[in-house]
Formats: structure tokens, sequence, C-alpha cells
């Protein structure tokens, strides 16, 4: 696989959240998105992982640098700020808040994109409101045109085809291409999906893999999918689930095989669950809760390290 820089964009301002939490920030399955997001890149075994921030913002302990986005003046321009320490063959453009992308998605990309200037994640929603609507070139596995919604007419916001803001890139082509970009739509933003006419379209197998996180209802819809894949993970080695849709368990945690968790049952991340256990119903495991094994927890219990 070719030589590859990463660059996260993280410099949003997170308004819809109405918090005080930086977006990145927030927590899915007990991590942040940003750390979610550094786990699925460093699959790709980057040499570089960049993350552009807000001036005011430091995400340095996540990543190997980062660069610094002035004004919020769109996605070509947030990529341009990172050009200069972009020096690989290929960079791969992600955004910060896509927690439930992984490994194997990129990967598919990068090999995908071997002979293109381009190339791009794309999923079919059933219900594409909020996407960037992508539009190929006849029968075609190439991109015609992509058009957020913002700007795209009603004929082309019945296309289920959407931008998943997930690019491969030849590091010189996009150096020279992002030149031409202009902010003539109606946001008046820098798009980096006006460099994409001629991209390598690439099926994502997963449509869950293009969830990204804007408001609170994003966020509780992206944990509920991420502890579903979590639960799947610890369902097929062996642990039993009375009840996995009222079962809460987050990332980094370790359960043994022929436990049972039973319904109402919380497991915060850094917890090692012994074999054999009966945890619940009803019981929080707080973060770094261990157990040895044949250990029967009940209901109301509460634990911590």
């Amino acid at each position: 696989m070719s030589e590859i820089d990463v660059v996260i964009l993280a410099a949003g301002k997170g308004t819809r959240m109405k918090d005080n939490i930086p977006k990145p920030l927030h927590e899915v399955a007990g991590l942040p998105m940003l750390e979610w997001v550094c786990r699925a890149v460093r699959q790709i075994d980057p040499n570089n992982i960049i993350a552009v921030q807000s001036p005011d913002e430091d995400f340095s302990s996540f990543v190997d640098q980062t660069a610094v986005q002035k004004e919020q003046l769109g996605s070509a321009n947030a990529l341009e700020s990172a050009f200069d320490k972009v020096t690989s063959e290929k960079v791969l453009v992600i955004n910060a808040d896509m927690p439930l992308m992984t490994g194997e998605a990129l990967q598919k990309l990068v090999s995908s994109s071997e002979g293109f200037d381009a190339a791009v994640l794309v999923a079919s929603l059933k219900k594409p409101n909020g996407y960037g609507r992508v539009i190929p070139v006849g029968q075609r596995q190439v991109v015609e045109q992509i058009v957020e919604e913002k700007d795209a007419t009603t004929e082309q916001k019945k296309i289920h085809l959407v931008n998943s803001g997930v690019y491969c890139f030849r590091t010189d082509y996009i150096k020279r291409a992002i030149r031409q970009v202009t902010d003539d739509n109606q946001q008046e933003e820098y798009y980096l999906t006006d460099a994409l006419p001629g991209a390598k379209i690439i099926d994502l197998e997963d449509w869950r893999d293009t969830l990204g996180v804007n408001d609170q209802k994003q966020l509780a819809q992206v944990n509920r999918y991420a502890r579903q894949r979590i639960d799947d993970l610890l369902m097929a080695s062996g642990v039993a689930m009375i009840d996995p849709e009222n079962t809460y368990i987050d990332a980094n945690v370790i359960i043994g095989s022929g436990t049972v968790i039973k319904p109402g049952t919380v497991i915060e991340h850094d917890s090692v669950i012994g074999a054999d256990n009966e945890i619940g119903p009803f019981a929080h495991l707080r973060q770094k809760t261990v157990t040895g094994d044949d250990v029967h927890i009940g209901n109301f219990v509460e634990t911590k390290n």
C-alpha cells in the first residue's frame, strides 16, 4: 500500500450540540469520537496523522501533529491548512465526528484508489437527508459531481447515493486542484467536494459507517450502533446477554466466555470481567472494575476500580 498521511478535519464548532464540549470529544461508548476515528485510521498504517483544529482547541494528545484552521471557510480550506505537514504520496481525509468508520472500509478505499487522482467512500441511504448527493458519470463508478444538500435541486435531492466525507487523494493532485475551488455556493464556503469530479466511487458495505454527529440525537444514534457492534463481538466470543438492547457496555471492556449479562447492566470502559460471571440485573460496573471467574454481582450493585 502506498505511503499515506491522514488529515482529520476537527475544527468544526459543533454549535448544534448546544453544550460546551468540543464536538470531537463527545463520547461514544466511553471513548471520544476523535479516538474512534484515530483507531480506524491507524489500521491503514499512515506515516502521519494530522488533526486540523480551531485556534482555541488542542487535540495534540490524539494525533502526531496538528494544524490550525484560522477561520471556518469550509472543508477545502481546512485541508489546505494542513498542507505543509502532508508529505506522503497520498493523503486520506476524514471528519472527526465519524466514530463508526472502520479500518476495513478505509483500507478498501486506499487500495481501490490506485490509478486515480481521488477516490470517495459512498453509501446508499433510504433517507439521505443532510448528506451531499453523489452524481456518477452514467453507469461508471466515477464522480461527475457531488452536490451539497443545501445547493441541490429537487431532482438531485431524490438521489440516494451519498457522500461519506471520506476521501483518498494523490497528494500532488489535491495540492493543485484545491487552488481551483471557489466559494460560489449558498454557504459561501470552499467545498472539498469540488475537487472530486473524476474520483473513483467506492461503495461502503455498511451504511452506518457514514454516520456523522451534528446534534445530540445523532450522538445517541451512533452510541446505539457502536454498542450493538460491541455486543455482537462479545456474544460471538461466548458472552450471553439476556437483553442486548438494554445492556450498556463500553469500548475497552473484556468479558470472559460463559458470563451472563442481565438487563439494565452498565459496564464502563477499561473493565475486565472474568469467565462464568453473572452480572445484574441493573448492576453498574464503573470504569476499571476487575472481577475474577465465577463471580456473581447482583441487582443494583455498583463497583469501581
